[in-house]
């Protein structure tokens, strides 16, 4: 995917049950820096309406490596870690980029 321009990403998650709002304030505090961060376009958080544990986070970034460098910095300062804590299973990445139809 090197190189590619990926204008959407999805991270998918399911939350331990009785642990959405505790969620959803660990992001309200996190994502003003992941929405100002270098390559950062856009970023929405959705919450399924029939399934309140189920979040799908919605990020464009100006390439992969933009989101990489985040990804790896959310790591290395152990947010990622504190986040997933949370999880029933491990998180859903998935990559789209535009087909030009």
């Amino acid at each position: 995917m090197e190189g590619r321009h990926v204008p959407l990403i999805l991270f998918e998650f399911r939350v331990k049950a009785g642990r959405e709002e505790e969620v959803e304030r660990f992001l309200t505090n996190v994502l003003p820096s992941t929405r100002s961060y270098d390559g950062c376009l856009d970023l929405d958080v959705y919450r399924d309406t029939n399934d309140s544990v189920n979040f799908t986070i919605v990020q464009r970034w100006e390439s992969v490596e933009h989101y990489e460098r985040y990804r790896d910095w959310r790591i290395e300062t152990g947010v990622f870690d504190d986040l997933v804590a949370n999880f029933v299973e491990p998180p859903r990445m998935r990559y789209f980029e535009v087909v030009g139809l």
